[in-house]
């Protein structure tokens, strides 16, 4: 499997910390990561454990319990991250163009939300939610790289980290994204890594006289032509 390949660079010593040595870390992500993919409970889910391990993808078989913890270790995000950049490489001389969105990963908890009904303000229990901002190959789908934040973090925020990330590994012709991406800085980013912008301009864009405005005015000609 994919997953066990590349969880195999992982080098797992530099997780170890004193006291008791915690499970390998290529173990523990790729039973995370299959976990998901199964869609089994935990408990129904080490039946595949133990085929993958019979299959020498794992060196142990981690109880549900501590797959269950790990889902909540922060420490594991890099390797998350460079797992979904390091899959998308296979494509590099094939995907040109990108796109830059994002959506909302529902959690098991939960908060209170003022809400207004019938003109009486009331406090409801509301499903909490993530935020997964992504850079998508337009032709393959590959997803080239990946940032997750809070319910409320705006998509701006996360542009120029994905274009560069892409950058990285990907010759990028153009970058496309919602008007939420619009700000200059967001342009100036996918300049700087050959990419033309394809962002959608709001309708209230024009012409601007500010001094740093020749590249925004330069590509909303472009837009109008």
């Amino acid at each position: 499997m994919i997953v066990a390949f590349l969880s195999d660079a992982i080098d797992s010593r530099d997780s170890q910390y004193n006291g008791r040595p915690r499970l390998p870390f290529e173990d523990m992500i790729f039973s995370c990561v299959f976990k998901v993919y199964s869609t089994f409970s935990g408990c129904r889910f080490n039946i595949d454990l133990s085929e993958a391990k019979a299959k020498d993808f794992i060196s142990s078989i981690p109880s549900h319990v501590s797959i269950s913890r790990y889902f909540g270790m922060e420490v594991l995000t890099p390797y998350l991250k460079m797992l979904i950049e390091e899959s998308s490489l296979t494509l590099a001389e094939i995907e040109k163009r990108f796109a830059v969105d994002a959506s909302g990963l529902s959690t098991t908890d939960g908060f209170t939300w003022l809400h207004a009904k019938f003109t009486e303000p009331r406090l409801i229990d509301k499903k909490d939610w993530l935020k997964i901002h992504i850079c998508t190959g337009v032709k393959t789908n590959i997803i080239s790289a990946v940032e997750v934040s809070e319910r409320y973090d705006h998509d701006t925020n996360y542009f120029a980290s994905l274009v560069e990330d892409t950058a990285n590994n990907f010759e990028m012709n153009e970058v496309s994204a919602d008007a939420a991406c619009l700000p200059k800085a967001n342009l100036k980013t996918a300049i700087d890594n050959n990419a033309i912008p394809y962002i959608a301009w709001k309708s209230n864009s024009g012409i601007s006289d500010a001094k740093d405005s020749r590249l925004w005015n330069k590509l909303f000609h472009y837009y109008a032509f």
